[in-house]
C-alpha cells in the first residue's frame, strides 16, 4: 500500500510538470531510460539502493551517469530529489505509475486481451473500434492466448475484466449450482 501511495504521489509531481512544461513524452522516455538503467546493472543498484551509502555519493553516481546520458534538466533534478528524499528503491513504480497518469492525459487505455484462439487482424480491428466507441479513449491492445479458456475471451481495462470465455461460464454456472438449495424428497 505505502509503495503505490508513494510511487503514486512521485509520479503524480513529474506529470504535473510534464504537462506544464509540455515534456510528457521526454519524461517518460528519460524517466524509462533510468529505470532501465537500474535494471541492466546491478553494481548501480547494488549501491543506489544500499542503505548505508550516504546519499551525497548516490547523487554523485546518479548526476555523472545522467551528465553522460543527456537527460534534461528536469529529469535529471526528478531522480535526483527521488534520491535525496531515500525513495531511490521506488524508481520502478513511479515510473509505472508516470506512465498510467500520462496515458490518462493521452486519453489512451491499454487494454490485455486473452482470447482461447489468436484473434485475425479484422477481429482486431473491430474489437478495437467496438473498445474506443466504449470507452471514448484511443485503445491500444496487447493480445494472449490462453487454450485454457476454451473459447471466448478476457478483456481487461484497468481495473475492469470483463470474462467472456467459457471457462469463466463455466465457473460461474458451477458456482450457481453449489448455491442451489437441494432438492427435498416429499
Amino acid at each position: 500500500m505505502l509503495t503505490g501511495a508513494v510511487a503514486r504521489r512521485y509520479a503524480q509531481a513529474l506529470l504535473d510538470i510534464g504537462v506544464e512544461n509540455k515534456a510528457l513524452d521526454q519524461l517518460e522516455k528519460e524517466l524509462g531510460s533510468f529505470v532501465a538503467l537500474l535494471e541492466e546493472n546491478a553494481e548501480l543498484k547494488r549501491v543506489l539502493f544500499h542503505p548505508s551509502i550516504i546519499v551525497a555519493e548516490k547523487k554523485a553516481l546518479v548526476e555523472k551517469l545522467l551528465a553522460q546520458a543527456q537527460f534534461s534538466a528536469t529529469a535529471r533534478a526528478f531522480i535526483l530529489l527521488v534520491i535525496d528524499r531515500r525513495r531511490e528503491t521506488y524508481f520502478a513504480d513511479i515510473y509505472r505509475e508516470y506512465v498510467l497518469l500520462a496515458n490518462q492525459v493521452r486519453n489512451i487505455a491499454h487494454v490485455n486481451i486473452t482470447s482461447a484462439v489468436a484473434l485475425s487482424d479484422g477481429q482486431v480491428t473491430k474489437l478495437k473500434e467496438q473498445l474506443a466507441s466504449a470507452t471514448g479513449k484511443t485503445v491500444v491492445l496487447q493480445q494472449k492466448v490462453d487454450a485454457s479458456l476454451l473459447g471466448g475471451m478476457i478483456i481487461a481495462i484497468g481495473d475492469l475484466i470483463i470474462d467472456g470465455s467459457i471457462a469463466g461460464k463455466l465457473r460461474d454456472l458451477k458456482a450457481t449450482l453449489q448455491r442451489a438449495p437441494l432438492p427435498t424428497a416429499n
